[in-house]
């Protein structure tokens, strides 16, 4: 009796020390995001999202966007870009200042030997600059070798970043640019990455799109905007109705591509003018201290956060 109660108390416990790891931890590090102030700027990321594109959310769910489209860029690896950082200046000629810099100039040319002196120069005067990007952990390696021979490790920055093909094809499309993280959903009540993709990603449509007026298009007739598209339409989020007299406010004039008959207008109901707010809230360029781009020139967000 008493060994049965020993392994039943040693199964509680073990089932305990497993859920405080896996899901108590994993939780309390979630629970600790914060926005981040975009350097440059007075923004913060991610932005609180208004009350209609927050409604649109519900609807966004409501009508199973999240069957066909993701919001989620997905990495597949990692490499580094090596950059130059700031040298002392040189007071003068045999300075020490001015030796560190002649061996840097060399530990440069270790690393990329295309690159000329004159260049090099140019490059300390204004830091940081990118030696090499996308490169291998190997060549890091070496680069630090060269650097550390150099007497000048502090010298050389060293970047992670995320890459994979749903990463390069964001960078080619502007689906993205970089993976999605954690603090991406900060202020959504309900996470929707999604994990199926008939459609494109849209992590960042907001930034590819930002007028509602296309979204509302678009939610109507589909393939008027986007040839061969498989988006089923969404005709009940609006009403067709005959033009009055006068225009109505908010109303839609598409024309005979996306089938509106002459003398008659298109009027968003409230549920597709939130759905289309969401959408347009969907921004999700910014870099992020845990999440940056291979090749942006972004504002960047304080990394001390």
């Amino acid at each position: 009796m008493n060994n049965a109660l020993l392994i039943f108390l040693g199964m509680i416990a073990a089932f305990g020390a497993s859920w405080c790891a896996m899901v108590g931890q994993t939780w309390r590090q979630l629970a600790a995001q914060q926005e981040v102030k975009i350097v440059g700027t007075e923004q913060r990321y991610p932005a609180p999202r208004g009350g209609l594109a927050e409604r649109g959310a519900q609807v966004y769910r409501q009508e199973g966007c999240y069957y066909c489209h993701s919001q989620q860029v997905r990495a597949s690896g990692y490499a580094f870009n090596l950059h130059l950082l700031k040298l002392p200046e040189p007071a003068a000629p045999g300075s020490e200042a001015d030796k560190l810099t002649n061996e840097v100039i060399k530990a440069v040319l270790r690393v990329d030997p295309r690159r000329t002196v004159a260049e090099i120069r140019r490059a300390l005067r204004s830091p940081p600059t990118t030696l090499a990007k996308l490169v291998d952990e190997e060549r890091v390696a070496n680069a630090r070798k060269a650097f550390a021979l150099a007497g000048a490790d502090k010298a050389l920055g060293v970047e992670l970043v995320a890459v994979g093909p749903e990463i390069m094809r964001s960078l080619n499309t502007g689906w993205g640019g970089r993976e999605t993280v954690a603090l991406d959903y900060l202020h959504d009540d309900l996470v929707m990455p999604g994990s199926v993709r008939f459609g494109p990603d849209l992590a960042n449509v907001g930034e590819r799109k930002p007028l509602d007026t296309w979204h509302l298009a678009h939610l109507y007739a589909p393939a008027s905007l986007a040839s061969g598209s498989r988006m089923p339409p969404y005709p009940h989020l609006f009403k067709l109705q005959p033009e009055g007299a006068r225009p109505t406010p908010g109303a839609l004039r598409l024309g005979a591509d996306a089938g509106i008959p002459k003398g008659y207008e298109l009027v968003p109901t409230d549920h597709a003018r939130a759905l289309a707010a969401y959408l347009v809230s969907l921004q999700a360029r910014a870099n992020l201290f845990e999440a940056r781009a291979p090749q942006s020139s972004a504002p960047q967000p304080d990394s001390g956060q």
